[in-house]
């Protein structure tokens, strides 16, 4: 997941600054994927924990999603 989101970062920086493209969904996805990667290397007695960044992780990909569906030419130019 750390992985995903440095890819993630890394096209957000490419995209946003380098070729001067918003690529604001880039960066949603980078830090979603970070707060699950954090919560993956939580150890085991911080579940509560873990689980509030699991689910704020699902809440913000599943709004990225419902904003990508509802509202495409926002993301496809």
């Amino acid at each position: 997941m750390f992985a995903g989101s440095v890819t993630m970062a890394s096209l957000f920086v490419y995209f946003g600054i380098l070729r001067g493209v918003p690529s604001v969904h880039s960066l949603v996805m980078a830090v979603g994927f970070a707060l699950s990667g954090l919560a993956e290397s939580l150890p085991s007695e911080r579940r509560r924990l873990a689980g509030g960044l699991r689910v704020t992780a699902i809440a913000l990909l599943t709004g990225l999603l419902v904003l990508i569906i509802s509202v495409p030419d926002v993301f496809l130019g």
